[in-house]
This record gives structure tokens, C-alpha cells and sequence, in this order.
């Protein structure tokens, strides 16, 4: 059966993380437009492949499926979070 590295994997999971970062701060830069869905759109990109390196971390045994597990949590809360969101008022009926 094919495994992962450990260089392989961790190498992949801070590419992934400088990438991710800066299209976080891109969303920052560009709050509005097409920049703006690009970002979105490369950053869930990245984290769907921040998943495939966590499975296949864990799968292999290597000692980076904390650090990559890791990322992918941050991520995924990221993700979530709106950077934008000025304050909202509550719903008035």
C-alpha cells in the first residue's frame, strides 16, 4: 500500500496554510465582488484538500495527523466565521 511521507505531508499542510491565510486576508482586502467568491471559493478548495491530507495522514501512521488535524479545525472555524459582519439589530416585528 502506498503511504505519505512525513516531509510530504507536513509540506503540504503549510502550503495549505500560507495559502489559506492569505486568501483570508484577501477576503479582508476585497470585502465585495468577484475577488471576494474567487477567495471563498479557492479557500473551501483548500479546505477540502486539508481533509484529504488529515485522512490520509491519519491513515498512514504519521506523526503530523495532529498538526494537520489541527489545521483543519482552524480552518473549518474560519470558515464559519464572518469577518465581515458589521453589528446587526435584532429583528423587529
Amino acid at each position: 500500500m502506498w503511504t505519505l511521507s512525513l516531509p510530504c505531508i507536513f509540506w503540504s499542510t503549510i502550503v495549505i496554510q500560507l495559502i489559506s491565510v492569505a486568501t483570508i486576508m484577501a477576503l479582508q482586502l476585497f470585502p465585495h465582488g468577484r475577488c471576494r467568491s474567487l477567495c471563498q471559493q479557492v479557500f473551501f478548495g483548500l479546505l477540502m484538500a486539508m481533509g484529504l491530507v488529515t485522512v490520509l495522514a491519519v491513515s498512514s501512521a504519521s506523526d503530523a495527523w495532529m498538526t494537520s488535524g489541527a489545521t483543519l479545525s482552524v480552518m473549518t472555524v474560519c470558515a464559519t466565521f464572518d469577518f465581515g459582519a458589521k453589528e446587526r439589530r435584532a429583528a423587529s416585528f
